[in-house]
């Protein structure tokens, strides 16, 4: 392939980090940036803005709550932190099947955050969001898909940070 002939094809063409894209198949508006071809050069690739994620387990066990039998069972407030707005927290918790699920994400004033509950299978079960920083993020009442791990994902909305304590309670609603 001559030179002017692979000119000719790139100009038709946008890299994108998987390979060439047509450029009829190019968004219209937005989509990713092109990459500096110096990067190409040297073996690297753009990549994506990528969330971090903190993955770990929620405190066991529960404690009961009265009256005895209820079934009713929670955990003190487990604290965390939000430091980039592409940050994202997840806790695991092993539960059995016909339970309901409430997660309360309480903010320090500058975060306005977003939970999220997924089954074992990945699936989500629900989310819910703060309407402004500050305030509390409560996912009520939500059943469980069967018995095994569960996570309640903890991110923020508008990129903001902060402080927080999320509890979670089962086979109850808060008010």
């Amino acid at each position: 392939m001559s030179r002017r002939r692979f000119d000719r094809q790139q100009s038709s063409h946008q890299r994108f980090q998987f390979g060439w894209v047509p450029r009829r198949h190019r968004p219209l508006v937005g989509g990713p940036p092109r990459p500096d071809p110096r990067l190409r050069k040297l073996g690297l690739e753009v990549l994506e803005d990528r969330r971090v994620l903190s993955i770990g387990p929620y405190p066991v066990p529960l404690e009961a709550q009265d009256p005895p039998g209820s079934l009713i069972y929670d955990q003190p407030t487990v604290d965390a932190a939000i430091a980039t707005g592409t940050d994202a927290d997840s806790f695991t918790i092993d539960l059995d099947d016909g339970q309901t699920v409430t997660v309360v994400v309480d903010p320090e004033d500058t975060l306005q955050p977003t939970v999220e509950l997924f089954a074992p299978d990945a699936s989500s079960l629900g989310s819910a969001t703060a309407t402004t920083a500050g305030q509390d993020a409560v996912l009520q009442v939500v059943p469980t898909a069967g018995a095994g791990t569960y996570a309640i994902n903890v991110s923020s909305v508008s990129n903001t940070t902060g402080a927080y304590t999320v509890q979670l309670i089962l086979n109850a609603a808060v008010e």
